[in-house]
């Protein structure tokens, strides 16, 4: 059993290096530098899925990152989770993955006793809105004496969003 910090050490080295180096080194310890390079873009691709899978479910299910939150756990961290929601996790991204997603669906045998795929999921959020605005309504269920609007969020095969004056 090699030790974690000489794993990291040879990881290290190995991704810091030219391929010619690498192809010197004596035969057990290129072996060994290549499984610690191997074995640390592995846990650096899991880590990387783990953060795109947290902030997902933060967003789908709209709890913000609190919940997803682990302490002890460096890929869900709140540093690091704020990092690739601002820097990777973009509307054209999403836009781009959701392509591929209902590109594969219609080959998915089930998606046939669904209705082929033409489901919708619809949510709405209602917020106060706290100047005058031809777009605000009002709704003293939902706002007493003030205005706001409804976002609603419908989502199909494609997305869109409207939005609706007080109701």
């Amino acid at each position: 059993m090699v030790p974690v910090r000489r794993m990291k050490t040879l990881a290290k080295y190995g991704a810091g290096s030219k391929a010619p180096a690498l192809d010197r080194l004596v035969e057990p310890r290129r072996t060994a530098t290549l499984l610690a390079v191997t074995r640390a873009l592995e846990v650096e691709a899991i880590d990387d899925a783990l953060d795109l899978f947290a902030l997902l479910i933060s967003e789908a299910c709209n709890v913000g990152l609190t919940p997803v939150i682990k302490a002890g756990d460096e890929a869900l961290t709140r540093g690091r989770l704020s990092h690739v929601d601002q820097n990777y996790v973009r509307g054209e991204t999403n836009a781009a993955a959701n392509a591929i997603l209902i590109e594969h669906q219609g080959k998915v045998p089930i998606v046939a006793a669904w209705g082929g795929g033409l489901l919708a999921s619809v949510d709405g959020l209602r917020f106060v809105v706290p100047v005058k605005t031809i777009n605000a309504g009002p709704s003293p269920k939902y706002y007493g004496y003030k205005r706001g609007i409804t976002w609603l969020n419908a989502v199909t095969l494609g997305s869109s969003r409207l939005e609706m004056p007080g109701r």
